[in-house]
């Protein structure tokens, strides 16, 4: 919206953003750091309306947010501290970062997955009160969809590898594209990279094409693609492949399942021949067993 005179007159013109908000919502939660980021690092004007249900049939919120990074971090390691959490209760903590970020726990000696509090134990040593947990950013994931430009529909199976070029030869990350819209995913530093076929009946089957470079609608075939990582946020590739000429009557998963198929029957065979012989040597007997179990 816009306002007149409100603000700082370092504020950014005649701007007031004006928010509306369910104050005991995820969303609302989710949004007021930013919002404080706007109001005391940008210097823009705000207007905040809480619009609160005025009924609720039971506890409306069961997430509990801290913002970590700030606009300024300087020296200081950024961190959130969480009190006042209810006890009794089995809560999990977990890093909410953009879909880019490969972020762990790389110290805790709480399970951070089920985190308790009760008057017995609570905290990392006895007697106390307080449980810390540190989280740090391995890696990047390069991410992106993998289809086959002639039938249009995933290659699913298709193994990927991600490899640096000048240094000793090795590969860094691989994956399988999935059937659900040919999603792959692969773990990288920032840096060029070169995405190719892995080695295998998939690389025998398919290769890799990009468009000509003299603005055709004709495709080429590549060794391998090129893979820029350049920032922390969205590294989402279009990965283009098709089958070689003369295969493309072929499956590639009908030929893996079909070659699993025959080691297992080779397997059963031989334990069966094997099981032929202990018959003999030990008699016979029988017996049965079952059991079960969860965690």
């Amino acid at each position: 919206g816009e306002g007149e005179g409100e603000g700082s007159s370092s504020s950014v013109g005649s701007v007031v953003v004006t928010v509306v908000l369910n104050p005991l919502t995820e969303a609302a939660q989710r949004v007021a750091p930013l919002l404080m980021v706007l109001r005391d690092q940008l210097q823009v004007p705000l207007r905040l309306l809480l619009v609160p249900d005025i009924q609720l049939t039971e506890f409306p919120l069961q997430k509990f947010y801290r913002y970590v990074v700030g606009a300024d971090v300087g020296e200081v390691s950024p961190g959130a501290l969480f009190s006042s959490l209810p006890r009794h209760h089995i809560l999990t903590m977990r890093m909410d970062v953009p879909e880019a970020w490969n972020v762990q726990s790389i110290r805790a000696i709480q399970d951070v997955d089920n985190l308790r509090c009760d008057d017995v134990t609570c905290g990392d040593v006895d007697g106390a009160t307080l449980t810390n947990i540190e989280y740090s950013l391995k890696s990047l994931l390069v991410s992106g969809q993998c289809y086959d430009v002639k039938n249009r529909k995933p290659p699913n199976g298709l193994q990927l590898e991600l490899i640096r070029r000048g240094r000793v030869e090795g590969v860094h990350a691989d994956t399988l594209v999935m059937q659900n819209l040919g999603y792959f995913q692969m773990a990288a530093d920032p840096g060029v990279w070169h995405l190719r076929l892995a080695d295998g009946k998939g690389k025998d089957l398919y290769e890799l094409v990009r468009s000509s470079e003299d603005d055709s609608e004709e495709l080429v075939t590549v060794s391998d693609l090129p893979v820029v990582v350049t920032t922390f946020y969205d590294n989402a590739k279009q990965v283009r492949t098709r089958k070689q000429a003369g295969k493309e009557h072929l499956q590639l998963l009908d030929e893996i399942d079909m070659e699993q198929k025959e080691s297992d029957d080779a397997t059963e065979a031989e334990v069966s021949s094997e099981g032929g012989v202990f018959s003999k040597m030990f008699g016979s007997g029988s017996g049965s067993g079952s059991g079960s179990g969860s965690g």
